[in-house]
């Protein structure tokens, strides 16, 4: 709800880019997010350049069965892997089943995965919308993990060339389909190190940053507050550094649980007590 209301009261037609280092757990956002909008009833189309399908399922149904019960919760690698070791265990099985049936009735019938290959086009996106649209009748929010790996209609000379394509016509995809385009970004070899010195995430920390920085209507920067993280919680820090037609930028504070993916809003930058232990989450 914080965050919503720091974006004009949620998502619209915007090209919406989030960059942050590995392990903060962009995808686990981005991922909740869409399964949020596909249980609303609109349709998400997902383009996952890392990830399988299978993965993504796994990963969503392990979230929903912290939220339903974080002591009987199962991560992802259970989910996939392990079914021998908590399967005769009724409660962790329960669990498991009624996770399990919530995703397939409320979000799956909405959430549209494609797993795109390393020859995945912005071409092929536009062209996977529009067939959408005629099969469907309705025009998806448009998710894309990540925006690196993805090559412009026409091949550049270099990275930087590349990346430039890509993000215009991202651009008019969102222009021609009226729709958000979210897209997850790698960062730059200097955000890195930057990182490692303690350094917020910036507009430049983005990879191939030039047209990423004045293009995108929104950024959105994901930050580790490393004083306040746990072995079992992290605090993620969401800046956004950008915001056309706002006021200013703003931040906001997530718990976040990598073990099942769970982001949850916090009022606070510290954790005060475990949400396992006070049932925040519910």
């Amino acid at each position: 709800a914080n965050l919503d209301q720091k974006l004009h009261r949620g998502l619209h037609p915007n090209l919406i880019l989030l960059g942050g280092a590995t392990g903060t757990g962009k995808t686990s956002f981005v991922l909740q997010i869409a399964d949020s909008i596909a249980a609303s009833g609109k349709h998400v189309l997902y383009f996952s350049l890392e990830m399988s399908s299978l993965e993504l399922i796994a990963k969503s149904i392990s979230r929903i069965s912290y939220e339903l019960d974080p002591d009987t919760a199962l991560t992802a690698a259970e989910i996939m892997y392990d079914y021998d070791a908590w399967g005769p265990d009724p409660e962790l099985r329960l669990n498991f089943k009624e996770s399990e049936e919530y995703y397939f009735r409320k979000i799956c019938p909405h959430i549209f995965i494609d797993e795109g290959a390393f020859n995945l086009t912005t071409e092929k996106i536009r062209s996977r919308i529009r067939q959408h649209l005629d099969t469907c009748g309705q025009t998806p929010v448009v998710i894309i993990d990540y925006i690196q790996l993805l090559r412009g209609s026409a091949s550049g000379e270099s990275g930087k060339q590349t990346m430039d394509e890509v993000i215009y016509d991202l651009e008019l995809i969102r222009r021609e389909f009226q729709t958000p385009v979210i897209g997850l970004s790698s960062l730059s070899r200097s955000a890195y190190k930057s990182k490692k010195n303690g350094t917020n995430i910036r507009t430049d920390s983005f990879k191939e940053s030039g047209s990423i920085e004045y293009t995108a209507e929104i950024l959105l920067g994901f930050n580790r507050v490393e004083s306040s993280s746990t072995q079992e919680f992290m605090d993620i820090r969401l800046d956004i550094l950008k915001g056309r037609f706002m006021e200013g930028s703003g931040s906001q504070h997530f718990f976040f649980t990598p073990a099942y993916g769970f982001f949850e809003e916090s009022e606070y930058s510290v954790p005060q007590s475990s949400p396992k232990k006070d049932n925040m989450s519910r």
